[in-house]
């Protein structure tokens, strides 16, 4: 894994936690993939209604239309 901003990391995992960022989205901010920024959110406590899979489903959806 990328060797993070530890002040970046913690903010986007707040927010996303919050709801007021996608995951997608916080891994932009910190600069890692989506499978990474799970893994961090995992290993912060933070629990996702998401699965990779339902994730990448849905992304292949979006990249269909």
């Amino acid at each position: 894994m990328k060797k993070t901003n530890n002040a970046k990391l913690k903010a986007a995992l707040d927010n996303y936690r919050q709801g007021l960022i996608s995951i997608d989205k916080a891994a932009k901010i910190v600069g890692l993939t989506v499978t990474e920024i799970m893994a961090k959110a995992s290993s912060h406590g933070i629990k996702s209604g998401e699965t990779l899979e339902e994730y990448r489903k849905g992304v292949r959806m979006l990249t269909e239309l």
